[in-house]
């Protein structure tokens, strides 16, 4: 529940002999839909001209409905009250009876100082394993003749010739050979082993025939059409 200044009414005690302390509200009466409304409600009525007092409920419905923006700004600002009261809460205010209290939630009772910090030493390490395994996800396979053609295609990109999103790689092989037909035989011979290692069942000694042609390609840089 938020309870702005705004929304605040004051009044004044007076000392009465015989009496004791007297509440006297200077304010005198003030209109129904200021204390069942708020003060925003009661400000939106008035600037529509509306007297406040005797409205009908229809009416009270009609004016105090709002537009897309009015509705926004208001969410954006119960938003905002959100995060500063769970701020004030899990920060500003996170006293040790709090965290005791939010263990105990958790099944954990009369926790000791090397408790926690075995729980948090526990937790960072497994966060960190988490992440190391979700980047290690991230980088896709890791085929060791996926890898061997990766670092092909990138030598022959470095000479202008870069590798298009649906080519495949025989098609690639293609217009690189007749782009480069001087080293057509070593291109078509590393995209050879590259199909048999990844799509065939090609034994071990062509992966590492593939790896020394691919260390061994070297060209220079040239513009290709």
């Amino acid at each position: 529940m938020i309870v702005r200044q705004s929304d605040a009414h004051s009044w004044a005690e007076i000392w009465v002999a015989n009496k004791g302390w007297v509440r006297v509200d200077p304010t005198a009466a003030i209109a129904p839909e200021r204390i069942e409304l708020g003060i925003d409600a009661v400000r939106r009525l008035r600037s529509q001209g509306l007297r406040l007092g005797n409205l009908a409920p229809d009416v009270l419905r009609r004016a105090l409905e709002l537009g897309f923006m009015a509705r926004t700004w208001v969410r954006s600002r119960l938003l905002w009250d959100a995060v500063n009261l769970g701020w004030y809460r899990w920060v500003s205010d996170y006293t040790w009876d709090r965290q005791e209290k939010f263990l105990r939630n958790l099944g954990v009772y009369a926790p000791t100082w090397l408790g926690l910090l075995a729980g948090t030493v526990g937790s960072l390490v497994v966060l960190i394993f988490g992440i190391a395994w979700l980047m290690r996800l991230r980088k896709g396979p890791r085929e060791p003749a996926l890898i061997l053609y990766q670092q092909f295609c990138r030598k022959l990109e470095k000479a202008g010739l870069k590798r298009r999103p649906a080519e495949g790689p025989k098609d690639f092989a293609q217009r690189s050979a007749q782009q480069l037909p001087d080293i057509e035989n070593q291109i078509r011979a590393i995209t050879r082993l590259y199909t048999t290692l990844r799509y065939g069942d090609g034994p071990k000694e062509l992966l590492d025939e593939m790896k020394k042609q691919v260390r061994g390609f070297r060209l220079k840089r040239m513009e290709v059409a």
